[in-house]
């Protein structure tokens, strides 16, 4: 059974506090765009549907995820409404599980991914690689053919330590949703599934969030240093 990302929704998780921040880490500019929509343009690159589930400053942070009105075919085929859904979760002070929970309701896919949106390095090659390394492992199964092991999650892991974007089969929907809002991590719920761990060793941009004012300010100087001429300005 193959699975490709362009079959997929994807939850992007962009409620939360912004707590180890000055001023909200997902409005803040990444190559001239807010975070939050640098997470989603990777999304719509790669993936069927951004789920994008807000909370704290929602307003804010809807305006800054949502495409720009289209003023070009190419703009016109990321901008299409269908595209693009906002969940709100009165629930975010709860923690990020809840989030979750409010964008699973959302899903229309057999398979979806879950992202925290301040991770500007997952591109969409790297959801690509897992929903690929998701397909393979199911159609693997057990080393007697049988099915009952098929794995239901597809973690990436970079040098041994775990990242995202996560793939979930939908069959994961209704025990996530029975839980109460404040009852993840999602790891603790996901240990009782089968779960398969593809390593992109060669991806930091799995694991690298940028939750602090000193890990934004070191992704702009790795990936977006300011020109000569900006210096000379200065």
């Amino acid at each position: 059974m193959s699975v490709a990302a362009s079959d997929c929704d994807c939850i992007v998780l962009a409620a939360g506090l912004s707590s180890r921040s000055s001023g909200h880490k997902l409005l803040k500019p990444v190559a001239g765009r807010p975070l939050v929509r640098v997470a989603v343009d990777n999304v719509l690159a790669a993936c069927r549907r951004a789920i994008v589930v807000v909370g704290h400053e929602a307003d804010a942070v809807t305006a800054a995820a949502c495409p720009e009105p289209a003023h070009s075919a190419a703009r016109r085929a990321t901008a299409d409404p269908d595209r693009v859904q906002i969940v709100h979760n009165e629930l975010f002070a709860t923690g990020m599980f809840s989030s979750i929970q409010a964008g699973m309701r959302a899903v229309r896919s057999d398979w979806f991914f879950v992202v925290p949106a301040d991770l500007p390095g997952i591109t969409p090659a790297i959801y690509a690689a897992v929903a690929s390394a998701a397909g393979a492992a199911a159609e693997s199964g057990t080393p007697d053919g049988r099915n009952e092991a098929t794995s239901l999650a597809c973690i990436p892991f970079c040098r041994g330590q775990r990242g995202h974007p996560v793939l979930l089969h939908r069959s994961l929907i209704a025990p996530t949703l029975a839980q109460p809002p404040g009852g993840g991590p999602m790891r603790t719920l996901l240990s009782r599934y089968p779960v398969h761990r593809v390593d992109l060793d060669d991806s930091p941009g799995i694991v690298a969030d940028l939750d602090t004012d000193e890990a934004y300010a070191e992704y702009l100087r790795e990936h977006h240093p300011p020109h000569t001429d900006d210096l000379q300005a200065r």
